[in-house]
């Protein structure tokens, strides 16, 4: 790399941070409303103990959590989304935390239908 005098290497700083972030702008804009799309439906369905179907109050909670290949948060391609939904399924924060708090207390997530009954006989919520 040549060396350069500061006020052209904080030019050249300036001109390339202004690139990374118009292409950063540009991706997000074509990319953002498909993957928010693909959530929101996911998240319509509600969780599968309570009912709640407030899009803000539900999570995606991986089934088996080894298979999880990244945070659904982190995915900004439609493809991988999809692909990583497919595994989870829908609950709402507080029952997503019960779910964790018993597999941390030793239920075995192995059985999702099992630990679901679990958590629904033994943390009963009035929703």
């Amino acid at each position: 790399m040549p060396v350069r005098c500061r006020p052209c290497a904080a030019d050249r700083h300036a001109r390339r941070k202004k690139e990374r972030a118009s292409g950063i702008v540009h991706r997000a804009v074509d990319v953002r409303p498909d993957v928010e799309r693909i959530k929101d439906e996911f998240k319509s369905a509600g969780c599968v103990i309570c009912g709640v179907n407030n899009p803000r109050a539900i999570s995606a909670h991986h089934m088996h959590p080894p298979d999880k290949a990244r945070e659904i948060g982190s995915i900004y391609r439609v493809d991988e989304l999809a692909a990583e939904l497919a595994k989870c399924v829908p609950l709402c924060h507080t029952h997503h935390y019960l779910v964790h708090l018993a597999m941390r207390s030793g239920h075995p997530a192995d059985d999702f239908d099992s630990l679901l009954d679990y958590v629904r006989t033994t943390y009963p919520l009035v929703i």
